[in-house]
């Protein structure tokens, strides 16, 4: 999946473990539990999205959609800010790229591309939930499969908007106006 998917799901995880977890401590290590959980299985069904492995820069679709993915990621970090521990917890895994180009830098051989990644997937139960639902399917490669993951995000983004109503305090009723305009005061 996508940036942008990952942290809407991250965000969601935060938002409705706030109420619940007071315990910071506690709530760190759900949110990265869960966060690492969500990714593993959104990217195990990115198959049934469009998700090709390697780069296409001379592919316009390709391009114009990694665009699109980069302006909603960076939209979607932006305006959920205050969900950011969630957010990031939820892209641990992606870490890996940014480990891999600076571990080939130093020469470390050690280090293997997808090591995070193939570390959360080892975790039992984790690494078979996504893979064993989409076996039958490999959409990575169709256009159109894009729309599956903007309708994974519109649901996560639904669920946001659901949490901010669910927990927003109720509207303050507002006060009756004499003609003067003046509060009127109850005697």
């Amino acid at each position: 999946m996508q940036g942008y998917t990952h942290f809407l799901a991250g965000a969601a995880i935060e938002h409705g473990l706030r109420e619940k977890v007071k315990n910071k401590q506690a709530r760190f290590a759900l949110l990265a539990g869960l966060g690492i959980a969500t990714h593993i299985v959104l990217d195990d069904i990115a198959r049934l999205t469009y998700h090709p492995p390697n780069a296409m820069p001379g592919d316009p679709f390709w391009l114009s959609y990694h665009v699109f993915v980069a302006i909603a990621s960076l939209t979607v970090f932006v305006a959920y800010r205050r969900y950011y521990v969630g957010m990031l917890c939820s892209v641990i895994p992606d870490f890996d790229w940014i480990i891999r180009p600076i571990a080939n830098a130093l020469g470390w051989t050690w280090w293997r591309e997808g090591s995070l990644h193939g570390l959360f997937r080892s975790l039992p139960g984790l690494g078979a939930v996504g893979r064993h639902l989409t076996k039958d399917f490999n959409w990575t490669h169709l256009p159109t499969a894009a729309l599956v993951e903007i309708a994974i995000a519109t649901v996560l983004f639904a669920v946001l908007v659901w949490l901010d109503y669910k927990h927003s305090p109720p509207p303050k009723a507002e006060k009756p106006l004499a003609e003067n305009g003046e509060p009127v005061h109850p005697v």
